[in-house]
């Protein structure tokens, strides 16, 4: 089996893992490296006292912002679900990256 620099060659994997870092060191200023634990983010909902829109966006916005990486977690799971669960899908991705 062939290795990332075997398939890209030296200077492509070194720009790669470049613009990996890039991302990374992003993703951390935006928050999304800070991961809150499972139990919590899957506890019992605790419906607001007043059901206002302003309160209802507040609670939707502070969870979302305190959350953050765990939907992004989720959604990245569905993704590749999906992704996996069709080959057809599968096939056209990687025809689009080779292509690329």
């Amino acid at each position: 089996m062939s290795s990332l620099r075997d398939l890209l060659g030296e200077a492509q994997t070194e720009r790669l893992m470049d613009d990996l870092g890039v991302l990374v060191t992003r993703l951390n200023k935006l928050g999304l490296g800070e991961m809150r634990p499972w139990p919590d983010f899957f506890s019992k909902f605790k419906a607001p006292k007043k059901w206002t829109r302003d309160e209802v966006e507040k609670r939707v916005t502070t969870n979302f912002f305190e959350y953050r990486t765990n939907y992004a977690m989720v959604v990245v799971a569905i993704f590749l679900l999906m992704l996996f669960s069709s080959p057809l899908l599968l096939l056209s991705l990687l025809l689009c990256v080779c292509l690329w």
